[in-house]
């Protein structure tokens, strides 16, 4: 079998085991007043692949993510997997336009997109949680602070071939 430089170039042992731990923090229990401080991470793994690899991830990886993330959590089908897709059309419509993709911008992207997708989870899928102050739960700021360690990380295990990586 003849493999092509594309296939060469695909981190599919990194991506795999990226979402992996993405779904082993979603599905970890906590106490009902701990699931507000879990941070996105699955939601944050999505966006580094579809940042730094976006011929392989995409709107339809998104959409199998959230189906997958309904089946696990128990929840109505298609929930997460709007809110995904919606989210990934967001950063992949941002990335285009604010190439070359340095790190402040890769963190503003994903800044955008995990506020885009707190709020759309904290408004639709745990509107108990929300607090009197305001719509922000607390995992969107704990997720945005978290954003350079999972770049850094992901970035680390994975050594991106494009011209506009940084």
């Amino acid at each position: 079998m003849h493999r092509t430089l594309d296939d060469r170039s695909m981190p599919r042992v990194p991506m795999a085991l990226s979402v992996l731990a993405g779904f082993i923090v979603l599905l970890y229990p906590l106490p009902a007043q701990a699931v507000m401080q879990r941070p996105l991470l699955l939601m944050m793994v999505l966006i580094y692949w579809l940042l730094y690899q976006p011929r392989y991830v995409g709107v339809g990886y998104a959409f199998v993510l959230g189906l997958l993330a309904d089946v696990f959590l128990q929840q109505p089908l298609g929930q997460h997997s709007i809110i995904w897709v919606v989210t990934a059309f967001l950063v992949m419509v941002c990335r285009r336009y604010l190439l070359p993709l340095s790190w402040w911008r890769a963190w503003l992207i994903a800044a955008l997109g995990i506020i885009v997708a707190g709020i759309a989870q904290s408004l639709w899928l745990y509107p108990r949680y929300l607090s009197a102050d305001g719509v922000f739960a607390p995992f969107i700021y704990s997720s945005i602070i978290a954003w350079p360690l999972v770049m850094c990380l992901l970035h680390r295990s994975h050594r991106p071939q494009m011209h506009d990586d940084w």
